[in-house]
């Protein structure tokens, strides 16, 4: 695959990330186990990193300190669109990042605003990414799956746009 076409890739894979608003984030537990809560998409910032706000105290912090690991889900069933990501998390309270990922949204989960002393803010480092895209709408996808059980022609699979993507 050209440079180009892995630019392209990476620009596709942050485009339907930016349409997501909830993201699910699973972390490693202290016993090994996986968990995976919803968390409330931000934008990427220039370098690729992806930021959410938590709790002090809570696993998602308690988590990422024992274990850096994690991933992240975004399904976006009405366009037809997922996405997976890993990387590796880092957790920050300072004012000056709080102030720079802040949105008025975040309110409703913590009602004392950005001064809120339960924020810590979770950075999410991408390693790599794939996603899935339909090429076309639900009601093609769905007639062309049919014809293709019925005929025998033609891979279900074509109906999609399917790519790993070195972050």
């Amino acid at each position: 695959m050209a440079h180009d076409e892995k630019q392209d890739d990476r620009a596709k894979l942050y485009d339907m990330i930016k349409e997501v608003r909830i993201a699910m984030l699973t972390t490693v537990e202290s016993d090994g186990s996986l968990h995976t809560r919803p968390m409330a998409n931000q934008e990427a910032d220039e370098n690729g990193d992806l930021w959410f706000f938590a709790e002090r105290g809570s696993a998602v912090e308690a988590n990422v300190q024992a274990n850096p690991q994690l991933a992240l889900g975004f399904s976006d069933p009405h366009g037809d669109s997922y996405v997976a990501v890993s990387g590796t998390g880092s957790l920050h309270d300072d004012r000056a990042t709080i102030d720079a990922h802040w949105n008025e949204i975040l309110t409703a989960w913590f009602p004392g605003g950005k001064d809120d002393p339960k924020i810590v803010v979770l950075q999410v480092n991408l390693s790599k990414g794939e996603f899935w895209d339909t090429k076309s709408g639900l009601l093609y996808t769905l007639t062309s799956f049919v014809k293709s059980k019925l005929t025998g022609t033609g891979p279900a699979d074509s109906l999609q746009d399917n790519e790993k993507v070195a972050l």
